[in-house]
């Protein structure tokens, strides 16, 4: 990896720096008896690499006729019209049809795949919105890795429940539930570049203490546990400051006002509440 990532900085092309990891691998394995590359091995090897490249040249076949389609008949082009159109030009409308675009297309592919496929036609979409490249490409990047977990076809919970001997589809939907917190963070990062460490010290460090109550709190709401069962109005209330959290870490503008240090008061009582509630019912339900 080491070796992979020097010749990739200096200025190499990944495919010879493919190359020379690969011999740095096969050297490397000369350091211990155990890891020697006899001629079985390397047989095994060059087996194992062969089928794994089988599955791995028709995903990029795939992708790379579905890449074609979408630049040459210009149809990223008229994707981005549409969602121009059907937003009416408000930024988070667009957004959002941007995501579902994203999982769609990122569904049942491996993450390169996605990613590729899916900013061909999301990022001249974003671009045309006025956000920057890197923001759009981790935009449309971050939803597509998502749709790994996302049913009906989210194959990395097929995998798992397949390990796990568990049904595929409750697989899947458990998998949603608990990367539901995931789906903010893209939308926070396009509204307030801190996120992505664009600003000054204080603003990415407020925004970040910020997010890490919202994803508590909206993971607590959504799970109904915050070290112990919660009640509805506790679900409530802590989904309620989810969103005022939410508010506020897309709000740049406000990052230096007294919003920020309010909004960071209240929800560190409000768990700072739960937290003594929680201690408070194990002593009373505790023998003596």
């Amino acid at each position: 990896l080491i070796i992979l990532v020097i010749f990739l900085v200096i200025g190499y092309s990944p495919f010879m720096a493919a190359v020379y990891g690969i011999l740095a691998t096969f050297l490397v394995t000369f350091l211990k008896r155990d890891t020697w590359m006899t001629p079985k091995k390397l047989y095994e090897t060059f087996e194992l690499s062969g089928k794994n490249l089988i599955m791995l040249a028709v995903t990029c076949a795939g992708a790379g006729m579905v890449i074609s389609i979408v630049t040459y008949t210009g149809l990223a082009l008229g994707i981005a019209s549409v969602i121009q159109s059907w937003s009416g030009g408000f930024l988070l409308p667009a957004l959002m049809l941007i995501m579902v675009t994203s999982i769609l297309m990122g569904m049942g592919m491996p993450c390169t795949p996605a990613y590729i496929v899916a900013v061909t036609i999301g990022g001249p979409a974003l671009q045309a919105l006025g956000i920057d490249v890197l923001t759009a490409h981790l935009f449309v990047f971050y939803f597509a890795i998502l749709a790994e977990v996302t049913p009906p076809v989210s194959i990395a919970s097929y995998c798992g429940a397949a390990i796990a001997g568990s049904d595929p589809l409750k697989t899947g939907w458990e998998a949603l539930r608990l990367a539901l917190v995931g789906f903010i963070i893209p939308y926070i990062f396009v509204y307030n570049p801190a996120f992505l460490m664009r600003g000054n010290f204080l603003e990415i460090m407020a925004l970040c203490i910020i997010v890490f109550y919202a994803v508590i709190t909206m993971a607590s709401s959504m799970r109904g546990y915050f070290n112990r069962i919660l009640k509805v109005w506790e679900r409530l209330v802590l989904g309620a400051l989810t969103v005022a959290m939410i508010i506020i870490a897309c709000q740049p503008k406000i990052m230096h006002s007294y919003t920020v240090d309010i909004a960071l008061i209240i929800s560190a009582a409000v768990i700072l509440v739960f937290v003594v509630l929680a201690k408070l019912k194990k002593k009373v339900l505790s023998p003596a």
